[in-house]
């Protein structure tokens, strides 16, 4: 209610939130990651699908970002690197609930993104992040490129599990890290 998440509802009287959100698979959450990542599940008739679970194993299809690349549009993804934004780190999707991105920046699911070094736009725009355990804060980076005048025009952030607002989290949590960024 209202009463119960002020913040939220503030924000909905304000400006249109999740405008004809759907899930595009009801099932597994990584699916509808990948439909909002790529406008697939990986049935792209590549032989990669339908992806019907969490395996998150490296997938081949087109994303979004790739497309806005090649279109010369500016995007990036803000998260927190966790214990590391690759195999070794597990994509950032780690036990502390404070620190990473919960698997929510899955384009780190994509063979293109893993297998993108330092240089290329993949790497540089969707496996970099802020470090918190270093000392860092949540906002850092889209702080900085805001004050640089380099915001891009397309921006994801994918936050701790702690700001994402699932149910083992109070809403509050996922208040203070909205009115943070914003």
């Amino acid at each position: 209610t209202r009463e119960d998440i002020p913040f939220h509802y503030a924000l909905a009287d304000r400006f249109t939130v999740c405008d004809a959100y759907h899930c595009s698979f009801i099932g597994a959450t990584d699916p509808n990651r990948y439909y909002l990542w790529s406008g697939h599940t990986g049935n792209d008739g590549t032989g990669g699908g339908p992806v019907l679970g969490n395996e998150e194993r490296g997938y081949g299809w087109r994303t979004y970002p790739e497309r806005l690349e090649e279109a010369g549009v500016s995007w990036k993804i803000y998260q927190d690197i966790g214990d590391g934004l690759n195999a070794a780190g597990h994509w950032g999707w780690i036990n502390d609930a404070y620190r990473g991105n919960y698997g929510d920046n899955s384009l780190l699911y994509f063979n293109n993104y893993r297998n993108a070094q330092p240089g290329d736009p993949l790497y540089d725009k969707a496996r970099t992040g802020t470090d918190v355990s270093a000392g860092g804060g949540y906002f850092d980076a889209i702080t900085a490129d805001v004050q640089a005048g380099t915001l891009p025009r397309i921006s994801w952030v994918a936050a701790p599990e702690a700001f994402t607002e699932h149910s083992n989290f109070p809403s509050n949590y996922g208040a203070w890290y909205i009115a943070g960024l914003l």
